[in-house]
């Protein structure tokens, strides 16, 4: 327990960052919220041509299904998030490096591990208070689709995968933050080369041609999973992706997470941030 005993975040500093971002987090969160349920009021009712709440439908209506709009959801949260993430580092860790705030925490009785843990759990919390209120229509939806008892565990499982994702994301940009603290500009080109490398990716991944495929494995988003998707290849057969794939992809980003921590937590601490 001692030994990990550093590594706990500090409320203190977690608090103090919420109360002073509360009013951008409740902006964040209505516009979110708002944003997912005109998305699935359109794509799983009016539009959808069974006029069937479904979690999965096969073949070319899977995109009007509950599981198969918040893959469409998830695509948008993934660029949105990592913004996010990307400003809310900038705030917190960048520049309060580069300006010397960061010393007035220093001066206080917590250990940097504290400190920089705090941060990046604060940069955590504010993607899951944004994204939490989201998931509540999402649920009621797969609550009363009809092959609920069949498939809610499959959209439990999305919803997870998609969280680890964006926490991974968030890590990796405070990280990077660490890694170029004095050099503010570069991080921020770093993060948006990482968000448009995702996009462009994506993208490609749509063109549908059967050399797309091998984008894949050096795209950064494999590592966020589809539980269901259809064919980019043949879009009237509907894939469930291996089960052993998608707990993998969870615990990887697990992994990504804890070792970014870490990494970030060793770099803070041997950083000359006084002078």
């Amino acid at each position: 327990m001692k030994q990990l005993n550093p590594f706990l975040p500090n409320l203190k500093i977690i608090n103090c960052h919420l109360k002073s971002n509360w009013k951008s987090l409740l902006i964040g969160g209505i516009v979110w919220l708002l944003f997912v349920n005109v998305w699935l009021f359109l794509f799983a009712t009016q539009l959808n041509p069974k006029h069937v709440i479904s979690i999965v439908f096969p073949g070319n209506d899977f995109s009007y299904s509950v599981l198969g709009v918040l893959n469409q959801i998830t695509m948008y949260s993934v660029v949105v998030f990592s913004i996010i993430s990307s400003v809310m580092v900038h705030h917190v860790i960048g520049r309060e490096i580069r300006k010397g705030e960061i010393t007035v925490w220093m001066a206080s009785p917590i250990s940097r591990n504290k400190i920089i843990v705090s941060k990046i759990v604060f940069i955590w919390c504010v993607n899951l208070i944004i994204i939490a209120p989201s998931f509540i229509p999402i649920l009621i939806y797969a609550g009363i689709a009809v092959d609920a008892g069949q498939n809610f565990g499959d959209l439990i499982a999305q919803l997870l995968t998609m969280i680890l994702f964006v926490l991974m994301i968030s890590t990796l940009f405070a990280f990077i933050a660490l890694m170029c603290s004095n050099m503010g500009r570069v991080t921020g080109m770093i993060h948006a080369g990482i968000i448009l490398y995702m996009i462009v990716f994506t993208a490609l991944g749509f063109l549908g041609q059967e050399w797309s495929k091998y984008f894949q494995y050096i795209n950064l988003k494999s590592l966020l999973v589809w539980v269901y998707n259809s064919d980019p290849y043949n879009h009237v057969q509907l894939y469930r992706e291996n089960l052993g794939w998608v707990i993998g992809s969870m615990f990887i980003n697990i992994a990504l997470i804890s070792g970014l921590t870490y990494l970030s937590s060793f770099i803070f601490k041997r950083k000359d941030l006084m002078g």
